[in-house]
């Protein structure tokens, strides 16, 4: 059945309603008159302070006893039940989605006077497939809000090794389910991977809890975690940085690590990036498969570390332009302070060529599998 609309909604007046990303009582908006519309303008009916909105984003118009919102022509989407669209018609429980905020629609009216409050998803009415699909996205937010609420996330951890010694160096944290992505069901995996507030927050509380983790039961390490690209910029990022920071003071180094293709000359990076060294977090870029010109470019953000895609890695004792090509990244990355982390270092060969070549460190198969931080724990069988 679709999501029925919780105990005091019927107000005789539509509204929008807001869950606080940082927790609290839900924040309710009015819709008094129409068209309502919603953007960044200061005239906007609704407004929205977030870069990610448009100034004329969307409106909610009434047409006879039905609603209807519809996209203004905005960069970044109105999404409907996790539908993009430019028009769609609202109902009771509908999740709403302007760029980075998400909302829920309520007509007002009372309970009993909607024919639509249920329906029952084996009936042979021609919109079961559609409001199956809708029943499927509101069951998946809900089940996504269970995990935050109860903190019910799980980290891995691999290790990253000193190639000259073969001491762990650090960890990098890891979702469990992205060793494992098909123990949720699809809809789940899509809402994680899509940009909106609850799978920001999961990401944030897989975050949090890793350092908690790390610095309570791993002591004294490095601890590396992953940003995703479309995180920098994002209102609230700079107190979830400095939230982790707080929580790090057991750690030897909190080490955010960001995609490559992310690292760009923007105020929004940039911005990011002095705040990283504000809070004395490293940075990490990830995934980086070019050349010395490319690492020389960064030389006004230089990272403290470089960590290689595996592409570059892969085959590299067969392969003589391979290995110049990253001879040329290690040389230019010791000019600016960075330090080379070689991933997907499967087997010895490609471990002694890494090092052969000034790679400090890798990570991969060589190095150890992810693992739960209690089995880092377990002393060894051997």
């Amino acid at each position: 059945m679709q999501t029925k609309p919780i105990a005091g909604q019927a107000t005789g007046t539509p509204f929008l309603e807001r869950i606080p990303s940082g927790g609290g009582s839900p924040e309710r908006t009015a819709i008094a008159d129409f068209p309502f519309s919603i953007g960044r303008s200061d005239t906007a009916d609704l407004q929205i302070k977030s870069t990610k909105v448009s100034r004329e984003h969307a409106v909610i118009e009434k047409v006879g006893q039905r609603y209807r919102v519809s996209d203004l022509g905005s960069t970044n989407g109105t999404f409907v039940n996790g539908q993009k669209t430019d028009q769609a018609e609202l109902a009771d429980g509908d999740m709403l989605v302007i760029a980075d905020e998400e909302f829920s629609f309520y007509s007002g009216a009372p309970n009993v006077s909607r024919q639509t409050a249920t329906i029952v998803m084996d009936s042979t009415d021609q919109r079961g497939s559609e409001v199956r699909a809708h029943f499927d996205v509101v069951r998946g937010v809900r089940c996504l809000q269970e995990m935050l609420s109860h903190r019910a996330v799980e980290n891995l951890y691999q290790p990253i090794v000193c190639l000259e010694t073969g001491e762990t160096f650090g960890y990098e944290a890891i979702r469990s389910l992205e060793q494992r992505p098909d123990s949720l069901p699809t809809i789940d995996r899509e809402l994680l991977a899509i940009e909106c507030r609850v799978s920001s927050r999961l990401h944030h509380l897989h975050r949090l809890v890793a350092v908690e983790e790390a610095s309570g039961r791993l002591g004294a390490v490095r601890l590396f975690l992953r940003l995703h690209a479309d995180e920098i910029g994002t209102e609230g990022l700079g107190d979830m940085l400095a939230k982790l920071r707080q929580s790090a003071d057991g750690l030897e180094e909190l080490v955010v690590q960001v995609p490559e293709s992310a690292v760009c000359d923007t105020r929004h990076f940039l911005d990011f990036y002095g705040q990283l060294r504000d809070l004395n977090i490293a940075i990490a870029y990830d995934g980086f498969a070019y050349g010395k010109s490319q690492v020389l470019q960064q030389q006004n953000y230089p990272a403290d570390y470089l960590k290689l895609a595996e592409s570059v890695v892969r085959g590299v004792q067969h392969s003589a332009s391979r290995r110049r090509q990253l001879e040329s990244v290690v040389e230019a990355s010791r000019r600016l302070g960075s330090q080379i982390i070689a991933t997907g270092v499967h087997n010895r060969r490609e471990g002694e060529m890494c090092r052969e070549l000034n790679c400090r460190f890798a990570q991969g198969r060589l190095a150890g599998e992810p693992t739960l931080v209690h089995r880092i724990l377990e002393p060894s069988l051997n």
